[in-house]
């Protein structure tokens, strides 16, 4: 709550000075707001008129404040279930659905991965102080991570570059043997089971 609305000194124990928003900040711009079936159900009446009236005040404050910025939400959730549940008002539910774009899960468009692998490989090699062009890494490892499981979607990604490229055997010159990349603890498992797309 104070996140969004902000608060004033000494609203609660640790607000020593008083903290703008996020909508006081965004005011005329455009507010993106993520994983909003997080959003406690408390919290949700108030969003609902900052949406609906355009405004809010701030926690512990006696002030109306004025914000009309654009918005935009985000969640990995099923908002309408949450809503049949009772753990999602379905009239704020109502306002925010005015357009959805669904963004498909990796498991959904596998075809994807090795161009996602691509993408983010320079940035593992960059955080793991490794240099390791797309081209060297084994065509089998690629299959693996494409036809395997896609948890933690891109981040899961990069948790196996990590891994490929921190516990890999080395070679006498200190470069990481991708083509050992089986023995990569806790990168490979033979018998696991494979997620068809």
């Amino acid at each position: 709550e104070s996140e969004l609305f902000g608060h004033e000194r000494g609203s609660f124990t640790d607000a020593k000075e008083m903290k703008q928003g996020l909508f006081e900040l965004a005011s005329n711009g455009t507010l993106f707001l993520d994983e909003i079936g997080e959003l406690p159900l408390d919290v949700q009446p108030k969003l609902l008129t900052v949406i609906e009236e355009g405004i809010f005040m701030r926690m512990g404050g006696k002030q109306q404040l004025r914000s009309k910025p654009k918005l935009i939400f985000a969640t990995n959730r099923n908002l309408e279930q949450m809503v049949a549940k009772g753990t999602f008002r379905e009239d704020l539910y109502m306002r925010i659905s005015m357009f959805i774009l669904r963004m498909p899960s990796l498991a959904e468009r596998r075809e994807d991965i090795p161009e996602i692998v691509k993408a983010v490989l320079p940035r593992a090699c960059r955080e793991n102080r490794v240099q390791v062009e797309y081209k060297e890494l084994p065509v089998d490892f690629i299959d693996y991570i494409t036809s395997g499981s896609v948890d933690g979607n891109i981040r899961g990604i990069l948790n196996q570059l990590d891994r490929l490229l921190v516990l890999s055997p080395r070679d006498r010159h200190g470069r990481p043997i991708l083509s050992k990349w089986r023995t990569v603890p806790g990168l490979y498992a033979s018998k696991r089971e494979i997620k068809q797309p």
